[in-house]
């Protein structure tokens, strides 16, 4: 893997944890986060 993609996927995934991890704990709490985290994990590697 080319050291640059996988720089970007991993800022990528840190972004969206940020994002979900503020909106879950804003509304519904962790269980949002992590499945919120394993479908951006999922989505990354799908491409």
């Amino acid at each position: 893997m080319d050291s640059k993609l996988l720089v970007a996927i991993k800022s990528y995934i840190f972004s969206t944890h940020q994002t979900i991890f503020i909106k879950s704990t804003a509304f519904l709490g962790q269980n949002q986060s992590i499945q919120g985290i394993l479908s951006a994990l999922s989505h990354t590697i799908a491409k």
